[in-house]
């Protein structure tokens, strides 16, 4: 019936399932920028006092996230990082300062920090192949029930043009009686097609 519409809200959601699809694969950057350390205190529970670390790239802000403790230096520190970007986060796989290389910080980060991202990015690849499945198939039985509702819709309009022939009213009446109810040209044409 009002095919456009139903292709255009499929389309849509598609797209929505994409779109939040996309944000779960992490992206995987090596970034230069300034450090920000800032040192934080809870007071009533102290083990849980340190050092948050930021990476300001131009007028962005991603905060440090890794397994092991980054190296305190002051801010404004220039440091190159290799990691996942995940929003306003990163999740360190190596860190230098710059100047240095990577490998000279201590292999434990690196290495520790990549099992870490490999088994959150396989089982985030798992969560997104599952909802994409999911949203496939709600898609298949949307789309499937509105082909059937048009096929039902094609034949009321068929059956209320030969109706309205029988009773003597004229094509052009009925037509414009059609396309006051939101019927296209190109529907009503089509029915009248078939009711011949």
């Amino acid at each position: 019936m009002k095919s456009y519409f139903y292709n255009l809200e499929a389309f849509t959601l598609i797209i929505a399932a994409l779109l939040f699809a996309i944000p779960v694969y992490a992206q995987a950057a090596e970034i230069e920028g300034q450090l920000e350390v800032l040192h934080t205190d809870d007071f009533e529970n102290p083990s849980n006092s340190g050092y948050v670390f930021y990476l300001r790239v131009g007028q962005q802000r991603y905060e440090l996230q890794s397994d092991e403790q980054l190296p305190l230096v002051t801010s404004g520190t220039p440091a190159k990082v290799k990691g996942r970007i995940e929003g306003n986060k990163i999740i360190v796989e190596n860190f230098a300062l710059k100047g240095d290389e990577f490998e000279k910080l201590g292999a434990g980060l690196g290495s520790q920090a990549k099992e870490t991202s490999e088994k959150a990015g396989l089982s985030k690849m798992y969560l997104t192949g599952a909802a994409i499945v999911i949203v496939i198939f709600l898609l298949y039985i949307i789309l499937k029930r509105r082909a059937r509702a048009g096929i039902k819709q094609d034949a009321a309009l068929r059956n209320y043009i030969a109706a309205n022939l029988r009773k003597g009213y004229p094509k052009q009446q009925i037509r414009n009686a059609l396309l006051k109810d939101g019927y296209t040209n190109q529907e009503i044409e089509e029915a009248f097609r078939r009711v011949r």
